[in-house]
């Protein structure tokens, strides 16, 4: 038994890809703008200036590959493992309080994966001549 039809999983993983789309370019160019904020923020863990932007970089690239196609799933899953890595900082440094929009966005991006692999693996349709 099917939960969704195949026109309302195209359309939310389409919404998905969009907010997850926003989300990402805005929290990459707040990193590559070299906020104060962004990087106090990253200082605190210990971390530098290079892996703030290197963070940055990866997350708008990220964000651009959610509409490629042939790497959507990829970019998700790399965007994935930043957000993982998110939740493990503030773990490890008992910010269990601050792990909320990091879990919030990797569940998205594991349903957009999700999603994007059940379409992919649909059969083609074949257009007539």
């Amino acid at each position: 038994m099917h939960i969704m039809t195949v026109k309302a999983k195209k359309i939310t993983a389409n919404v998905l890809t969009a907010i997850l789309f926003l989300a990402f370019v805005a929290a990459g160019f707040m990193k590559l703008m070299r906020t104060e904020e962004a990087i106090d923020n990253f200082k605190q863990y210990g971390l530098n200036v290079g892996v703030l932007l290197l963070i940055g970089f990866l997350e708008v690239l990220g964000a651009l590959g959610l509409w490629l196609p042939k790497l959507r799933i990829w970019a998700a899953a790399g965007l994935s493992a930043i957000m993982t890595g998110a939740i493990v900082v503030h773990l490890y440094h008992d910010e269990a309080s601050l792990i909320t929009a990091p879990v919030v966005f990797f569940i998205l991006l594991m349903i957009s994966i999700t999603l994007r692999m059940q379409l992919n693996s649909l059969p083609k349709k074949k257009h007539k001549k």
